[in-house]
């Protein structure tokens, strides 16, 4: 730091007494140049202090942004999975940046200051570190988990529903489950869905064995014994109606032996198996046993001799067969394409996992992974097509309003029903109309969409709806989750006016559309965590209610002068009218930590408020100035 001159001892030593007093005319002088010096050191010292000041602010904020660029760099190079490892290998970090501070040669002083402009920075990098390896964590056990779970399901296909070892798999399943569910792993597994598989092993193994019964049976009252069973009681409306279609044709066999022996001469016990085991194929055997054709000599003999009424029931037992040769492939086919479907969506949820997390090799292992047919061929595609959107930085927090509306109105009626579905928006442009893949598939995807149109959130809702839509009869917590949500969007239809403020203004304010997109979110974000904790849809919606979603004291309606500074702003950027203060959220209470803070009441209701998109809209209005 550089000295500061001592111009005082001279001034007083050049004004000073050196003889007797002189007079009034040469004291006044003197007083004056005494003033000057003292002026002269006072200046000196300021700018001096200014000078130190400077220098402490250059090097606090230099030695901030080395120590900000460190501690990212071992944020992405840690790979720990839990917190103490987390701490340890941060602390490292931590100590070479305070170390290297040491070591620059700064004063003590100094030194003080440049550790004191990190700290909070590093102690938020510190939390950042453990955070992040906690949730390494949580996809590594929900991994392990849901390969436990599959392993489990495919032990249980082996297994007959009655079988002393098949409950006691169940109840592990489901404890195993439930377990990952209180700690929050983000499993692809949880009980709803598990029930559907439960359910649907417990069907097949059931509809087998009452087939087993039914084609085993040497008398009419066994085939109705079959029909009377628990077992048959238990299955869907689908496959009871398949085994009907068996057991009449089985009774019309038993009924005389010689229709049961033409009958036999067409089998149907293996249609479906294969692509070769066809309807087709029974007709065909059923025309050439009509001219006398059979494998069998005996049987061609027999049927030359025949009269017309054996014929007339020989006949009706073959159609009756040709019926059930149908229901048969049709139940197998569907079997086989909800086992390829399930097998696909399992898949996918695999890969849209690694590219969401960013893994390095996600594409090549989306390359590698086993996809079944045409649809597993898209989801492929349109996969790796994500995570190179995202490779390149396609990403969005929120997404574009008017899509985000148009989108949700597609899904909600019914004409959306697949996150690779093509479909068309207003908000298309001509260059996205002009793409190879919007022509070819009507448009484009909420996969193709995603990072463009819309955020990750809003995609990961949309999935979760048409996911609970096309499985509605599989459970009740489907069939519940798609009705809550088609209330809520009635809701948010019949507020739409409320929230986008006087219609004379709003229609030409650009900031009405996402006013509504932000209302919606943040509804949506309360009313299905109060029903998670156990509140009542219908009452959450009810005006009158007290647990309504909107709050007393809440007023998410736009103001007159609010809308005119929107249309103002979107002419000439003037700033806004609230203060940041007005519109910050609540304080942290002392001594609780940011994590704790973000699970308070307080914040929730302010995150999920009116002011919270104009403090955030705000926010980046003084960004951009």
């Amino acid at each position: 730091m550089p000295k500061i001159p001592v111009y005082e001892q001279q001034v007083k030593m050049a004004a000073g007494s050196l003889g007797p007093r002189a007079s009034a005319a040469f004291e006044a002088p003197g007083r004056a140049l005494a003033g000057l010096g003292q002026q002269v050191s006072d200046t000196a010292f300021k700018f001096g202090m200014i000078e130190r000041d400077r220098e402490d602010k250059r090097i606090a904020r230099e030695e901030y942004a080395t120590a900000f660029q460190s501690a990212n760099d071992a944020l992405f190079a840690d790979t720990s999975t839990n917190v103490t490892d987390a701490q340890v290998n941060f602390e490292a970090t931590r100590k070479k940046i305070l170390d290297d501070i040491d070591g620059r040669g700064y004063s003590k002083r100094r030194t003080e200051v440049a550790k004191a402009s990190v700290e909070k920075l590093l102690l938020q990098k510190q939390f950042d570190a453990k955070l992040k390896a906690n949730n390494r964590g949580k996809m590594q056990s929900a991994a392990a988990s849901d390969k436990a779970v599959v392993i489990g399901l495919d032990e249980l296909k082996s297994l007959n529903p009655n079988s002393p070892l098949f409950q006691p798999k169940v109840d592990s399943l489901r404890g195993l489950v439930d377990d990952d569910v209180k700690s929050g792993l983000p499993t692809k597994f949880n009980p709803g869905s598990l029930e559907a598989q439960i359910s649907s092993i417990v069907e097949d193994g059931n509809r087998a064995e009452v087939q087993d019964q039914i084609a085993g049976a040497v008398s009419e009252q066994q085939v109705n014994a079959a029909l009377q069973s628990q077992e048959f009681k238990g299955l869907g409306s689908a496959s009871q109606n398949t085994l009907r279609s068996l057991a009449k044709s089985k009774v019309s066999e038993l009924n005389s032996a010689l229709v049961a022996t033409f009958a036999n001469a067409i089998p149907i016990e293996n249609v479906g198996n294969t692509t070769f085991d066809t309807v087709e194929d029974v007709e065909e055997k059923i025309e050439n046993a009509r001219q006398g054709k059979f494998d069998d000599p005996n049987l061609e003999a027999q049927w030359k001799i025949l009269g017309d009424e054996e014929k007339i029931k020989i006949e009706a037992a073959w159609q009756a067969r040709k019926a059930a040769a149908q229901a048969q492939f049709d139940f197998k086919r569907k079997a086989r394409d909800r086992a390829e479907e399930d097998a696909n969506e399992n898949l996918y949820t695999d890969g849209k996992k690694m590219v969401m997390s960013g893994s390095e090799t996600a594409i090549e292992n989306i390359r590698g992974m086993e996809f079944v047919g045409v649809k597993g061929e898209v989801y492929r595609e349109q996969l790796i097509d994500l995570a190179g959107r995202r490779a390149r930085g396609e990403i969005l927090n929120d997404s574009k309003p008017t899509a985000h509306r148009e989108a949700q109105q597609k899904i909600f009626t019914g004409e959306v029903t697949d996150v690779t579905q093509g479909f068309q928006l207003t908000t298309d442009t001509d260059e996205m109309r002009s793409l190879p893949e919007y022509q070819e598939n009507g448009g484009l995807s909420l996969l193709q969409r995603q990072g463009t149109d819309f955020a990750d959130k809003d995609v990961e809702a949309f999935e979760r709806y048409i996911r609970a839509e096309a499985r509605i009869t599989e459970s009740d917590a489907n069939s519940t989750f798609v009705r809550n949500m088609k209330a809520f969007d009635n809701f948010t239809k019949n507020y739409k006016d409320k929230i986008i403020g006087n219609p004379n203004f709003a229609s030409l304010s650009l900031n009405s559309d996402s006013r509504y997109y932000d209302f919606t979110k943040q509804m949506e974000a309360r009313y299905l965590d109060a029903i998670e904790r156990g509140d009542s849809p219908r009452e959450l919606l009810d005006p009158r209610s007290p647990k309504f979603l909107i709050r007393p004291n809440e007023n998410f309606t736009p103001t007159n002068a609010e809308l005119m500074q929107e249309i103002t702003d979107s002419l000439v950027d003037t700033g806004a009218l609230p203060s940041l203060q007005e519109l910050a959220p609540p304080p942290i209470p002392a001594g609780m930590s940011y994590a704790d803070y973000l699970q308070t009441d307080a914040y929730k209701a302010y995150r999920t408020g009116p002011n919270y998109p104009r403090y955030i809209d705000m926010m980046r209005r003084q960004q951009q100035q």
